[in-house]
């Protein structure tokens, strides 16, 4: 991925593609397999409250992705202003 290709919005970071032999791969098909076993003797309330739960994780997981996106952007350009600073003196 170029700078180029960042600015245009042509590689964004939440559609990264996984190969089938992947962790995160093999995560989301055994948390699936977890998921609908325990599901199966919750009540309607239940299982409404655990999938708003969670949802509230999701939420949380992309706004921390959000952040650590940014911040790691942030420190890449300290750093170059650092690496440019030291090249000028």
């Amino acid at each position: 991925m170029t700078i180029k290709e960042l600015y245009l919005g042509n590689n964004v970071p939440i559609e990264m593609r996984y190969t089938s032999d992947s962790e995160y791969v093999k995560l989301s098909a055994e948390w699936v397999k977890l998921y609908d076993a325990f599901i199966v003797g919750l009540t309607e309330k239940q299982r409404a409250d655990f999938d708003r739960l969670t949802d509230i994780h999701g939420d949380q997981n992309c706004i921390s992705n959000e952040k650590c996106y940014e911040q790691g952007f942030k420190d890449g350009a300290r750093l170059i202003l650092d690496i440019v600073e030291e090249m000028s003196e």
